[in-house]
């Protein structure tokens, strides 16, 4: 297992290195292109496209880059609710946008805490929670709700997100957490974020499982925890 994650961050260090430089080459060229012929809208159109669907490659990659680098970083101890806030305010100018306030019931005395790292399950929280309201903004609830519970639980410290956008289909569900690519017209996030999640929870030695059925999805994750006694 410990060598199949170093592979899986070799090939994702070299992959982002690989793609990230004609990525930006492309960008530039639609970005010279819109301002070269700004004036005639269907070579603007066309640029525009080109342009949005580099910025968004590139978050893949700098995606799988900062997934490949934070494994080296040591375990400590970590509050899971000071990552959950870390993670709310790096969102905050999205969840503005949707006009969103998650309802947190954290779990505070004692606050649950368990061996990781922290920067990667910030990084875990910011990934579910994207796809979250990637899930709203395609369900468009009449009522949007995104709620974060944690709690220390028979030796497993737990955390659940939970949103009431569009439902994963079913059929989906077996293979949700395998690498696969989609456009943002068809799922949640691109494809890749689920995996990588994946991949976070098992080097901090957790589990992930999703539930979604009528109007909630809720990604569970449980971790051994440190005992608060």
């Amino acid at each position: 297992e410990a060598n199949r994650l170093a592979s899986i961050g070799l090939l994702a260090a070299s992959v982002a290195h690989l793609i990230n430089n004609p990525l930006t080459a492309i960008i530039a060229e639609a970005q010279l292109l819109m301002h070269r012929f700004g004036n005639q809208p269907p070579i603007r159109e066309s640029a525009e496209a080109i342009e949005k669907a580099g910025w968004r490659a590139q978050q893949v990659v700098q995606k799988l880059l900062g997934f490949s680098t934070r494994a080296s970083e040591p375990h400590t101890l970590v509050d899971i609710n000071q990552t959950i806030y870390q993670a709310l305010d790096l969102l905050s100018d999205p969840l503005s946008e949707m006009a969103l306030r998650p309802a947190l019931l954290l779990q505070q005395e004692p606050p649950p805490k368990v061996w990781g790292n922290a920067g990667q399950l910030v990084d875990l929280w910011l990934n579910l929670l994207l796809l979250a309201l990637d899930g709203i903004a395609l369900g468009k609830p009449k009522h949007p709700y995104l709620a974060l519970m944690t709690r220390y639980e028979d030796g497993q410290v737990i955390v659940e997100v939970t949103d009431n956008g569009q439902v994963i289909p079913e059929d989906e569900l077996a293979t949700i957490f395998e690498p696969r690519v989609v456009s943002s017209s068809e799922g949640r996030g691109t494809g890749i974020e689920l995996f990588l999640c994946r991949e976070l929870v098992r080097q901090n030695q957790g589990v992930i499982e999703v539930n979604s059925h009528f109007d909630q999805t809720c990604f569970r994750v449980s971790f051994p925890g440190v005992s608060p006694n």
